[in-house]
């Protein structure tokens, strides 16, 4: 394999933070399961390839000059964001999905996701009791409810004090993120069993990613970071980006 000159210092340093970080999680939940386990040693599989390859190595300089008199803060901020698309990317690659028939269509995806967005805005901008009002609208809602506070270490005593309700609200937030996140993966992946499905979620979201910050979708990089990914087959170039990635179906932030 050839070596490149250098890695930036602080890209490694993002990696390794991330890394670190899904690490100490998985250790500290005691539910952890093989699969868990797996998903993080594909994680950590990629990463090391996204920090060793010649291609990859190469458009990180060329990252690296785009980001030239950027603050550390904010290029911690940039590698966090592209880790996690590596890390949703490579669990998508780990996870059985059902067959195209029980697959729910993208029109389908969004009419749901719309329907919990609004129960949700309702919820939020209630001033009564925002848990009390939030289980009567819908299990599913109540559900989401209980596990979203139970992840904060938050009773389920009732909240009627302003400070826990403002504290819900934050969390309902949170929720409707959770809601945008699962509709543009499903919409995204039409054919979830395709095998390039999972690569086909890195090249849009980091294509997004690079336009937010950089103004343009660094095709050239975008490739050499999806074949570092996921080098079976290796076969991505910056024109079959640009098919697989048209910015309005990107990932916007």
């Amino acid at each position: 394999m050839r070596v490149a000159d250098k890695l930036p210092d602080w890209v490694q340093q993002g990696f390794f933070q991330f890394l670190g970080d899904c690490k100490n999680e998985l250790e500290a939940d005691t539910s952890a399961t093989y699969y868990d386990e797996k998903v993080q040693n594909e994680v950590v599989s990629a990463s090391e390839r996204l920090l060793t390859e010649y291609e990859a190595i190469r458009a990180w300089q060329a990252i690296d000059r785009r980001m030239e008199g950027q603050l550390l803060e904010g290029r911690m901020h940039f590698i966090d964001q592209f880790c996690r698309a590596v890390s949703i990317a490579v669990s998508r690659r780990c996870v059985d999905y059902p067959d195209k028939a029980e697959w729910p269509s993208p029109g389908k995806v969004r009419t749901d996701a719309a329907k919990t967005r609004r129960a949700l805005a309702y919820v939020i901008n209630q001033s009564a009791d925002l848990f009390a009002i939030a289980s009567s609208r819908a299990s599913a809602t109540s559900s989401a409810m209980h596990m979203r506070l139970a992840s904060m270490g938050i009773s389920q005593e009732p909240l009627n004090n302003a400070s826990r309700s403002a504290l819900i609200r934050v969390m309902l937030v949170g929720l409707m993120n959770d809601v945008d996140s699962w509709e543009r993966v499903h919409t995204l992946l039409a054919k979830p069993n395709c095998p390039n499905a999972a690569r086909l979620l890195l090249v849009r979201d980091i294509t997004g990613l690079f336009a937010t910050y950089f103004g343009t979708p660094l095709r050239e990089a975008v490739a050499a970071f999806g074949n570092a990914a996921f080098p079976d087959p290796g076969d991505l170039d910056a024109p079959t980006v640009a098919k697989l990635a048209p910015l309005n179906q990107s990932r916007k932030t």
